[in-house]
């Protein structure tokens, strides 16, 4: 697939007297992971539900595969586009595995092929086990990634599907709730997606996490991009300093392992 998958173009975002994210531009490409990092309000969510349709843009415009997002087939739409928001509020008393059958509703294959692929997701989340359990009754974690499986199930059109150039996975802190062992695993799925050429575009709060799965880092600061740019240019103490505003130092820990930020001593206290 040549070109973009999504692009926004000088976009804005206004609800009510408030701006939310001023001139937002940026293009997110087959195969690629652009994290998205800034401080609590900083507009993150926000740009998420733009360019996932969510919201409507007040200004500029957002393309899927160069097309208007707002002019597409919502069906259509959703079989090339699946979005993990930060928390969704399920009560009803449905499986696992009902759950992650929900992804399925795009393609309209509830039975057969879609039943190999609720079986792979279950199985590629580590959730084989938990298919029968009532999702109310899980644990943050455990609902965490049934809803991941949810949203493979959704972007997967066929169990034996590899390549996955045409489509874009949208997540919002979609390791909020999980242990260090299965951040591991997230970790190792999202890698293999995007080699299979999904296109990611994600929000975590933890910059250690985000910057070793990211092939760029995408820097909002009070609604505004401060900068865009390979992860290994963007991860550099001044850069993180400002948009976190706080002091924050980088070590690298080995040659073969990933650079480590954490907050500089005393920094409360200076």
């Amino acid at each position: 697939m040549n070109g973009p998958l999504l692009e926004m173009h000088s976009v804005g975002l206004r609800i009510s007297r408030s701006t939310l994210l001023r001139d937002i531009s940026f293009a997110l490409n087959p195969g690629e992971i652009v994290g998205v990092a800034g401080s609590n309000g900083a507009g993150k969510t926000s740009l998420l539900r733009l360019a996932c349709a969510e919201y409507a843009p007040s200004f500029g415009c957002v393309h899927f595969d160069g097309e208007n997002m707002a002019s597409l087939n919502l069906r259509d739409r959703a079989k090339r586009l699946a979005v993990l928001p930060q928390s969704m509020g399920l009560q009803f008393d449905f499986t696992v595995r009902q759950v992650i059958t929900l992804g399925r509703s795009p393609h309209g294959d509830i039975g057969g092929a879609g039943e190999e692929v609720v079986d792979q997701a279950l199985e590629r989340c580590e959730l084989t086990n938990f298919a029968d359990r009532s999702y109310p009754s899980l644990s943050g974690g455990e609902k965490q990634r049934t809803q991941f499986a949810r949203v493979l199930a959704q972007l997967l059109a066929h169990s034996s599907r590899k390549d996955l150039s045409g489509q874009i996975l949208i997540l919002d802190e979609p390791t909020s709730a999980l242990d260090v062992r299965h951040q591991e695993r997230f970790l190792q799925l999202i890698a293999e997606l995007r080699d299979r050429g999904c296109a990611v575009l994600m929000v975590m709060h933890d910059i250690n996490l985000l910057s070793r799965c990211a092939n760029r880092l995408l820097y909002l600061k009070q609604g505004e991009m401060l900068s865009l740019g390979p992860t290994a240019e963007q991860l550099n103490e001044s850069a993180l300093s400002d948009l976190f505003e706080y002091s924050l130092k980088i070590r690298a820990m080995s040659d073969d392992a990933p650079p480590f930020v954490y907050p500089a001593p005393h920094a409360l206290t200076s």
